[in-house]
């Protein structure tokens, strides 16, 4: 099937794309008890039906479908390997083994001769591939970032349980069983904890709805996506999970207490044991680790999309929008008509004073990928090699200035470029460096073969000029050789105006609505963007994953540096007797503060060291997803290990601020 833009709108409608208003053309629409018949293109056609917004393996702006006769009039240059096949494979039937197939039949095609073939792909990796990375690398920070919850809770269950070792004492001494005092310990853990998840569940229903805003298409079937049953149960089974399991330890010593001992050691004020102690430092130590490598994973990914954002895409988006245009056949139905009206349009909106620059261009760069295997005229293939290809594009003489692509050689196209002239092509720097590395490119003529039969056109064209590169469908790509015919030569029916003026992007497209208005008023404009949005859109993955995965790893700092301040906080109230006795005999307040600060610290440095580590592992995970940075990067370790260690020292330092103002008089007196 073949997915294009075609003239289409309902009488009396209006549409509006990217807050711009733009009037459709005027067409008929005649409905009876069964179908509605549209006028498509001046042709009349039927909605036979009618497919699901999400429908699997289609272009995402694809909004109507019309079948391709391909016993009829339709034709298809020999040199165009654009065209996909969707398919289904029969039960028991692996993606491999078609691909093998398809490989084969290839071979035995005129196309095996020039060196191509054909493969097979599961159209679930191609729809997914790039989302299921971001989704992979979000489920492990969401893993990390509950471990880390999870450690905090199991702390905190822990000091409290060493804070009511009187009260649990008091109760088994009047009669309670251990038994009941295990489940009791218990069950408040776990009502702690689904209470947590209730709050959760409430703040993940106001995030979708941030997500699915700031993912864009950046992840498919993005509207789908709901807190549904399965999610809701996944959440409860969890929480009260984590509640028993985090719950156990603290209810088990609450069976062990012996009254005497607890009494004994509650008038004593030693308060802890050691052994409790030990875990409670071994969780916090947990938190700090996971939390320097989700950090130090968020790290990585800012520095790499700060890294692709600088990357020059090889022209410029500043003040230039673009609009695009599709002419009917039964309207204009050869080339001069299509070179007339893209001429008048040009023409009317490069006259107006706040236009700098304007033309037309098959395709606005960094969204479309369109490759047409041509021959260098004198010039052998070298056998076993496949035939030279290259990214196409029809361009207007002033397209080059318009978004300021560099002239490196030659010159570019003008208005005597036309159809009864000589055929001429520009190349860009990338295919100068592959196919012409020894000579001079200028003069030599290209075999390209797209578009011939259209008005008996040679297949043969000069090269004229060369320009730089320009990214073709992603930043992060190497630049691929491309080549550009002039749309004087080689008229298409739809093309993007582009136009580069000083006035801001609604004005712009404003200009450019009422001027294709003025030329035919049965014409819509649509994917009307500036280039600024065209560039910012290929990152919007990589902004997605970015965003997310920033926003755990500030949740695992905010925990782990509660985890740290708790932990402290406890430590010196179950200290203050010993606290107190040191100030009396002569310890200054220094002293005691340096003496908590570096147990907090301490523990903190543990954790960074062993978290360093946890970010190399991690690191790796990632290469995959980072650009022009390594996943063992030295900086982003070091300052994110920093940073962690300054977080630890702020969170003990209002303990250690409060041990140092306790009152030795008043902690004897109670003692």
């Amino acid at each position: 099937m073949l997915a294009g833009h075609v003239d289409l709108a309902l009488r009396g409608q209006r549409a509006f794309d990217d807050g711009v208003g733009i009037e459709l053309g005027q067409i008929d629409a005649a409905r009876d008890d069964r179908r509605i018949a549209l006028e498509v293109d001046a042709a009349s056609v039927h909605i036979v039906g009618v497919l699901a917004d999400a429908a699997a393996g289609t272009p995402r702006s694809a909004e109507l479908w019309a079948p391709i006769n391909l016993d009829g009039d339709f034709q298809v240059p020999r040199g165009a390997h654009w065209w996909r096949v969707i398919g289904r494979l029969k039960p028991g039937v692996e993606v491999e083994q078609a691909a093998e197939e398809i490989a084969a039949i290839a071979d035995r095609l005129p196309l095996g001769a020039e060196g191509w073939s054909g493969t097979a792909v599961s159209m679930h990796m191609e729809l997914t591939e790039r989302a299921e990375a971001t989704l992979k690398t979000l489920f492990g920070a969401v893993a990390l970032v509950l471990i880390i919850a999870c450690a905090n809770v199991a702390n905190l269950l822990l000091a409290r349980s060493s804070s009511r070792t009187q009260e649990m004492s008091l109760r088994s001494a009047v009669g309670a069983s251990s038994g009941r005092l295990f489940r009791q310990v218990l069950v408040e853990s776990v009502l702690l904890s689904s209470a947590g998840a209730l709050a959760g569940i409430g703040i993940a229903v106001a995030g979708l709805r941030v997500v699915r805003a700031a993912a864009g298409t950046a992840l498919p079937r993005m509207n789908e996506v709901t807190i549904s049953g399965e999610v809701l149960g996944f959440t409860v089974a969890v929480a009260v999970l984590t509640g028993l399991v985090f719950g156990i330890l603290p209810a088990y010593r609450s069976r062990r207490v012996s009254p005497a001992e607890a009494l004994k050691e509650s008038a004593a004020g030693a308060g802890q044991s050691r052994q409790r102690t030990r875990v409670r430092s071994a969780l916090v130590v947990v938190e700090v680790a996971l939390a320097v490598a989700v950090i130090a994973a968020a790290g990585l990914l800012t520095r790499s999309l700060v890294g692709l954002q600088s990357v020059d895409p090889g022209f410029e988006t500043e003040q230039r929008v673009a609009a695009r245009v599709s002419l009917p056949e039964a309207s204009y139905p050869d080339r001069p008509t299509r070179i007339a009206f893209f001429d008048e349009v040009v023409d009317t909106i490069r006259a107006h004073p706040t236009v700098l620059s304007a033309d037309v261009a098959m395709s606005v760069p960094l969204t479309d990928d369109f490759s047409v295997s041509f021959d260098i005229v004198g010039q052998e293939t070298p056998e076993g090699e496949p035939q030279p290809s290259a990214q196409i594009r029809v361009v207007g003489p002033d397209y080059f200035r318009s978004v300021s692509i560099p002239v490196l050689q030659g010159r570019v196209f003008d208005r005597t470029d036309q159809a009864d002239a000589e055929h001429v092509v520009i190349v860009n720097e990338a295919l100068v460096e592959r196919f012409f590395p020894d000579r001079d490119p200028l003069g030599a003529t290209l075999d390209i073969g797209f578009g011939v039969g259209e008005e008996d056109d040679p297949s043969v064209r000069r090269i004229v000029g060369v320009v730089g590169n320009t990214k073709t469908f992603e930043l992060d790509e190497v630049d691929m050789p491309m080549y550009y015919l002039t749309r004087h030569q080689m008229a298409q029916d739809r093309l993007s105006l582009i136009v580069h003026a000083e006035t801001d992007a609604e004005r712009t497209l404003a200009l450019v609505r009422d001027t294709i208005h003025a030329a035919d008023p049965n014409l819509p404009i649509y994917d009307a963007v500036t280039l600024d949005e065209v560039v910012r859109d290929t990152t919007a993955t990589e902004r997605l994953r970015l965003g997310l995965i920033s926003s755990f790893a500030l949740l695992a700092v905010f925990l782990s540096g509660i985890g740290i301040y708790g932990m402290q906080s406890f430590g010196v109230a179950q200290r203050r007797r010993e606290i107190g006795l040191r100030l009396a005999i002569g310890a200054a307040p220094r002293d005691v503060l340096g003496m908590v600060l570096r147990g907090g610290v301490g523990l903190a440095l543990l954790g960074v060291a062993l978290g360093t580590v946890g970010a190399l592992f991690l690191g790796r995970s990632l290469a995959h997803q980072l650009f022009g940075i390594s996943p063992y990067d030295p900086v982003t370790l070091a300052a994110v290990s920093m940073s962690v260690l300054a977080i630890a020292a702020m969170a003990c330092w209002v303990p250690a601020r409060r041990a140092t103002r306790v009152d030795p008089a008043s902690t004897l007196r109670a003692d």
